[in-house]
């Protein structure tokens, strides 16, 4: 007669003990490489936002800074052209004035110049006045649009221009008073993106802009 062998309890817990091991062995890692998986997911997705909207912000900066770079570059080059014309009506009227004879012909001449002269000094007012609220809009505005970008010593430049006082002839052409480099800077932050450019001339009297590298606090 066969006899079957029934396994204790004993052994019966222990075998099961075994298996739970083995299957903790296994399940533990997998748990924790997936984990891991999971969390380097979300850091590269946060990663990726983040440095899509730091992209968006550089843009806006280099937009922001473009326009007003360009805007104040024609301002100074209209500037010099309309100094050019009041400093050749400036040499007519003198020539008419040393003349020996004053003919009702050269007086009405001269002061035909002259008027001239004044239209252009006027043109000249009326072109740093609108860059005076260029600056003040900006002021406002903490930059271009309300975000605010600049720290308080971001604002606009201010054109050094100046006038001497009128002569017999009339106006005078506007004079740069800045020292060294004739330069302005705009400049523009919001942590951690900067823009920057300078509006600068040469021996021509002719303007032109480029970008140019921010480092720390900027005054004008």
């Amino acid at each position: 007669m066969w006899k079957t062998r029934v396994p204790s309890f004993s052994q019966m817990d222990r075998s099961m003990v075994m298996i739970t091991n083995e299957r903790g062995q296994v399940w533990v890692p997998m748990v924790v490489l997936m984990g891991i998986l999971i969390c380097l997911g979300i850091g590269t997705l946060v990663l990726r936002v983040k440095y899509r909207a730091s992209v968006q912000t550089q843009r806006r900066l280099d937009q922001c800074v473009q326009a007003k770079t360009l805007q104040l570059r024609d301002l100074q080059n209209q500037i010099e052209k309309s100094n050019q014309r009041i400093k050749a009506e400036r040499i007519a009227a003198a020539a008419a004035l040393a003349g020996s004879i004053m003919t009702p012909a050269a007086l009405e001449a001269v002061q035909a110049i002259r008027t001239v002269i004044q239209a252009e000094a006027r043109i000249q007012d009326a072109l740093l006045l609108r860059w005076k609220w260029e600056q003040a809009q900006w002021a406002a505005r903490r930059g271009c649009d309300s975000r605010d970008d600049p720290s308080p010593l971001n604002l606009l430049p201010e054109p050094k221009w100046y006038r001497d006082p009128p002569d017999l002839i009339g106006e005078k052409a506007l004079v740069w008073r800045g020292r060294g480099e004739k330069t302005l800077a705009i400049r523009l932050s919001h942590e951690p993106r900067r823009s920057s450019s300078e509006v600068y001339s040469n021996d021509k009297n002719h303007w032109n802009a480029r970008w140019s590298p921010f480092f720390g606090p900027i005054t004008h």
